[in-house]
């Protein structure tokens, strides 16, 4: 699904060994394809998904680092962000970030998939708050269907 918009396109960028960011470019009309950001601590999990979702049609950035503010996200313009609330956090400080996600208003209205190897851990501790937060909650290991399913779905309510 391309969308034709007037538009600025980042230009990603690689900051550090894993971590990429984007410049901002202005754009006159381009062709947009939703453009989904994964965030993992598992570089096979980030070669996997960025194969996925790209030969799905989508624009892919990668981080194996955590982002620290909301600002970082922002700057990629993400349709989605996908990420494992365990990256270099404790669940606290992984919902801490989604709130500060939540909160700002540059990156309230992003969809949030949290994809977590302690999934039943996750929910029993933070269910109530994710289910505000976050659009999906997908367990690894994944099911691909299951985890194109959450896409699909967190985008239809962009």
């Amino acid at each position: 699904m391309a969308i034709a918009t007037i538009a600025v396109r980042p230009e990603i960028v690689r900051v550090g060994a894993n971590r990429y960011t984007a410049k901002m470019q202005p754009a006159e009309l381009v062709a947009t394809q939703p453009h989904i950001v994964v965030v993992n601590d598992d570089q096979d999990v980030l070669n996997l998904l960025a194969e996925l979702f790209t030969e799905e049609g989508y624009q892919v950035t990668t981080s194996m680092i955590a982002y620290e503010s909301p600002a970082e996200v922002a700057v990629l313009a993400p349709d989605v962000l996908i990420a494992d609330l365990r990256l270099g956090w404790t669940l606290d400080e992984g919902l801490e970030f989604l709130d500060r996600l939540h909160a700002d208003p540059l990156t309230a209205g992003i969809p949030v998939i949290v994809c977590s190897a302690s999934h039943p851990e996750v929910m029993a501790e933070a269910g109530a708050r994710l289910k505000t937060q976050a659009c999906a909650l997908v367990g690894k290991p994944f099911d691909i269907d299951e985890l194109l399913a959450a896409v699909s779905s967190c985008l239809r309510r962009v």
